[in-house]
């Protein structure tokens, strides 16, 4: 076959960043792209998971013993939040992939066999054009995040130093393993909204209607719709731990921005720079998931109109892909993730803002009344 049609070929270097981070412990095989369910890796993604969390709990314990202690409650709660939530999520999302390995499989055999049965009608997926939506603005937003953690520590946004081996370990490991475990589940929505869209330019560029062939592509749809239930259930509780993740940094670090305006220190301009980037970074990341989802969900439906036009040359039976599902992608069925949702977020973390920030206010006051009463 074709190397511009072969998705395994593109799909190697996310593969194998996934399964040096431990979040694809499905083996796949190099040359021919098999999926398997692999007892070894299975063992190495849990050994390793497990004994990182170990020693991230040592550390972080340590670590918090030098947190500032004329921290406000608020700011101190959020230190240990960060300390302790990335390796947390770390562990958590290892457990999952480990527990959703079949689901992996089916996707993955799934992919292949819509490739190959387009291949017998002469048609094909461009993955070339998949990699380039894929791979770059996922490195962009690699590299992005990596500079800011460089240059400022994720887990202390005031007062943080210099790079050092400790935020190697502590910051930038369970950074990576939430990065690529999102752009890795992006990766696949992406690659069933293609498949998606060739059927959709397919049956609208049908000038002679012929209901088998419609009859083909609604079982490719409708298997399409399988796989991509498939996908939200082996992805559907780190999407929940991931949006949770960046709800709450979003919040968090907007949070820093309006106390350093508040306070209006000299270094203001470098605080909005820290945490403003941040924030932004943050939000591109959950937009991006949020419009990828919703793009499947519109290329879908799409479909089930193509076929539903279709029905009036006598399929009628392609009427069954519209009325028995439809494609939604869900958080544990308590989030449905679209662009809807990251509207909502926004909302929500400026509720949050203005708590907070009247909390601190007050708690500042609070000190202030205390002090002058105590030196009386």
């Amino acid at each position: 076959m074709d190397k511009r049609r072969n998705f395994w070929g593109y799909l190697k270097p996310i593969y194998i960043l996934t399964k040096c981070l431990l979040v694809h412990p499905v083996t796949i095989e190099w040359k021919s792209g098999i999926p398997r369910i692999d007892k070894v890796g299975l063992i190495h993604s849990l050994g390793v998971a497990v004994s990182y969390y170990i020693y991230h709990l040592m550390m972080a314990r340590k670590q918090i013993d030098f947190l500032e202690t004329d921290y406000n409650f608020v700011t101190h709660a959020i230190d240990s939040y960060n300390l302790f939530a990335g390796c947390t999520i770390l562990l958590l999302i290892v457990l999952t992939s480990v527990s959703t390995q079949k689901y992996i499989v089916d996707v993955l055999t799934a992919i292949y066999d819509f490739d190959d049965a387009m291949d017998k009608l002469h048609l094909s997926v461009d993955n070339r054009k998949w990699s380039l939506e894929f791979y770059l603005p996922g490195f962009i937003l690699f590299t992005a995040l990596s500079t800011m953690e460089y240059e400022n520590c994720i887990m202390f946004i005031r007062d943080s130093t210099t790079f050092t081996d400790f935020c190697l370990i502590m910051c930038y490991v369970p950074m990576f393993v939430l990065i690529v475990t999102e752009w890795m589940f992006i990766g696949y929505i992406m690659a069933i909204t293609y498949r998606f869209r060739l059927i959709n330019d397919y049956l609208k560029s049908l000038e002679d209607v012929n209901c088998d062939v419609v009859e083909i592509f609604k079982a490719h749809a409708q298997s399409l719709l399988k796989t991509a239930k498939k996908l939200n259930s082996a992805y559907s509780f780190p999407l929940l731990l991931l949006l949770l993740n960046q709800f709450t940094a979003m919040a968090t670090l907007l949070y820093d921005l309006c106390m350093s305006a508040l306070d209006f220190t000299d270094n203001l301009l470098e605080d909005i720079f820290k945490t403003g980037g941040w924030s932004m970074l943050f939000m591109v990341e959950t937009m991006a998931l949020c419009y990828v989802c919703q793009r499947l969900e519109m290329e879908a439906e799409q479909t089930g109109r193509h076929l539903v036009k279709l029905s009036m040359y006598g399929c009628l039976q392609s009427l069954q892909l519209v009325t028995r599902s439809q494609v939604k992608i869900t958080a544990c069925h308590l989030l449905h993730v679209n662009l809807k949702l990251f509207y909502s977020m926004f909302g929500a973390i400026v509720t949050y803002l203005i708590i907070l920030v009247q909390f601190d206010i007050a708690q500042d006051q609070r000190e202030i009344v205390l002090k002058s009463h105590h030196e009386m």
